[in-house]
């Protein structure tokens, strides 16, 4: 129960700042967009456009749960 009372008393401290919460929402983009390029890196390659890039995109935000952005 010490451990749990410590991380959170920590990521208080940490996300008191405006700025941590832009650096994680940065880092989370870069990952879910890498993701995306890697899993589909076929598609892209062999018929690249843009339209197709938010296509992509949007599959992926329709098809994924809810608990999966928590994590």
């Amino acid at each position: 129960m010490q451990l749990f009372t410590s991380i959170r008393s920590a990521l208080r401290e940490v996300y008191s700042s405006s700025r941590f919460w832009s650096i994680t929402f940065i880092v989370f983009l870069v990952i879910f967009i890498f993701n995306l390029l890697v899993t589909n890196y076929r598609l892209i390659f062999a018929d690249f456009s843009f339209a197709l890039l938010l296509s992509l995109l949007q599959g992926v935000l329709f098809t994924m749960t809810p608990f999966s952005l928590l994590i």
